[in-house]
């Protein structure tokens, strides 16, 4: 399950397309001769996780009462995450949508008069 990316299972197929793109572009740029970008998420990601197959060790060498409070610690911040992703998720949506349907409905210079352009 640590390496299981949890972002992308609120994603629509339209943002997992837009990330495919995203990442070929910055392939090809690389492969271009392009500096490779540093991305600090992935760098923070990959420490994290690190540091947590090092908290296994620490806990196995703790009294229970402090393995049990980092288990139900940990529990609630990973459901608070999913939690927090999909609420992000379903508001980028939505903000989206807004944004299609506006833009949709404004009108353009085409409708006015010709008298009234400028």
């Amino acid at each position: 399950m640590a390496n299981v990316e949890s972002s992308n299972w609120v994603m629509n197929a339209a943002e997992r397309q837009q990330q495919r793109v995203l990442e070929e572009r910055e392939a090809k740029r690389v492969a271009e001769g392009g500096k490779p970008r540093i991305h600090p998420g992935k760098i923070i990601k990959s420490t994290l996780r690190g540091l947590s197959i090092l908290r296994i060790i620490v806990a196995a060498l703790t009294p229970g009462s402090v393995a049990l409070y980092w288990v139900t610690s940990a529990a609630f911040g990973l459901v608070q995450t999913w939690a927090m992703e999909w609420n992000d998720a379903r508001r980028r949506r939505r903000l989206f949508a807004s944004l299609k349907a506006t833009t949709q409905a404004a009108p353009t210079t085409a409708t006015r008069p010709a008298t009234q352009r400028k």
